[in-house]
């Protein structure tokens, strides 16, 4: 499915997960539910511009804005830099897990992760921020 969502010019739905999963490949994604603006991971990829919501009713405006979006030559070239300037603001919580994981094969207690997590991310941004 990811392949598809890869390649197609757009997504429209009804789905929140195809949606995000849409978006984050660089697809645009329109969203239409009563859902629309609700969910925070869906706000912001439409903060970023990668994804639309609409509630029921407004098709006509999904379809006016789906066409001035696809008539643009460029659109692919601007979603796909949408989607690496969102990336570019992200961590990899990969080693957060791996870290933990070591952490309690060595023996050691399960730390407090609000805090843990917080101090990890800040080290991560700031090593992504050093050349």
């Amino acid at each position: 499915m990811h392949d598809v969502l890869a390649g197609a010019e757009f997504l429209i739905s009804d789905s929140q997960s195809m949606t995000v999963e849409a978006a984050l490949l660089g697809t645009p994604a329109f969203k239409i539910n009563t859902f629309a603006g609700i969910i925070s991971v869906i706000r912001e990829l439409e903060e970023a511009g990668l994804a639309f919501g609409y509630r029921p009713g407004q098709e006509a405006d999904l379809l006016g804005d789906l066409g001035a979006i696809m008539a643009k030559p460029n659109h692919k070239e601007a979603f796909r830099a949408r989607r690496m300037a969102l990336l570019a603001r992200k961590i990899d919580p990969l080693p957060w897990f791996l870290e933990l994981i070591r952490r309690l094969a060595d023996g050691h207690s399960i730390p407090d992760t609000q805090s843990w997590s917080r101090d990890f991310v800040a080290r991560s941004l700031a090593s992504a921020s050093t050349p």
